[in-house]
Order: structure tokens, then sequence, then C-alpha cells
């Protein structure tokens, strides 16, 4: 059981790595497999399901998206039906060859957090080396730096 662990540990940082040289290099990595893309896509599900509790539950919510592939971003927004944002956004990244490589989903709220989005929005918008794309969407950035700034947020 160990090693079965282990090597699924090994695995995931080998299909991150892989990802991750994407970013770096053109054209796309000839080591880069379905099975690495799945694989990463499946550890940010789990990773934004161990933040944001039921995905499915009513409530507001603020996220953080972190897409590899030839040009990475974070996304970040706010959202009423967290599952089907997110998916939305996976599908709309894989058009652009990019991938779902982290996340991070606040637990529901009841009250309405437009305030809060927007103010994550300027946060991450003045972080160093930052440039935006729209709105939502941030280059330069790094994923732990945005879910610190977006639980910043949410705790004032």
């Amino acid at each position: 059981m160990a090693s079965d662990l282990t090597t699924g540990v090994d695995a995931l940082s080998a299909a991150r790595r892989t990802l991750e040289q994407m970013a770096v290099e053109q054209p796309i990595p000839d080591e880069l497999t379905v099975e690495d893309i799945v694989l990463v896509e499946r550890d940010a599900w789990n990773r934004i399901r161990e933040s944001g509790g039921v995905l499915e539950a009513p409530g507001h919510r603020i996220y953080v998206l972190s897409f590899l592939g030839p040009v990475p971003y974070i996304r970040a927004g706010r959202t009423q039906a967290a599952q089907s944002r997110i998916e939305n956004h996976v599908r709309e990244a894989h058009r652009h060859l990019c991938f779902l490589a982290d996340g991070w989903v606040s637990k529901a709220r009841a009250m309405d957090i437009g305030g809060i989005e927007n103010a994550m929005h300027r946060a991450l918008s003045t972080a160093g080396g930052v440039t935006l794309s729209s709105r939502e969407v941030f280059h330069g950035l790094d994923f732990e730096t945005a879910v610190q700034v977006a639980q910043g947020v949410l705790r004032r």
C-alpha cells in the first residue's frame, strides 16, 4: 500500500513537471500524455473539493484556479454554482491547450460576496509582475500567492 502511494505521488509529480515544462517549451513536450493531464486535473479537483466542501451546496463562493499550458494563468472569481462554473472554465481552457493544475474554492456563504470578489481582483491585480488579460484572468501570478490573497480578503 505504501509503495502504491509513493508511486502515485511520483507519477503526479512527474505529470505536473511535464505540464509545467509545457509552459516554457514550444512545441508541446513529446512526453506529455493524456494520462498526465488526467492525473493532474483529478488532483486539482480533489484539492478544490477539500477546500470548498460539497461543490453543489447552495451559497456564494470565491475561487482561484491555476491553469498550465502554452500561456499559464490564474482565474479568480465568484459563483453560486461552483461545480458547473469550474467545469465551464476547464472546458474553455482545454480549447486553448491549457489544463487545470490546481484550485481552491471558499466554503459556501449565505450572503452575496460581490464586494469580496472586487476586493480580491484589486489585490491580485496589484501583485508585482501581474498582467491582467480580463477581469478574472491573471498572468505572472503564482497559485499559492493568489490563494493567500483570496483567503486574506475573506478574513477582512
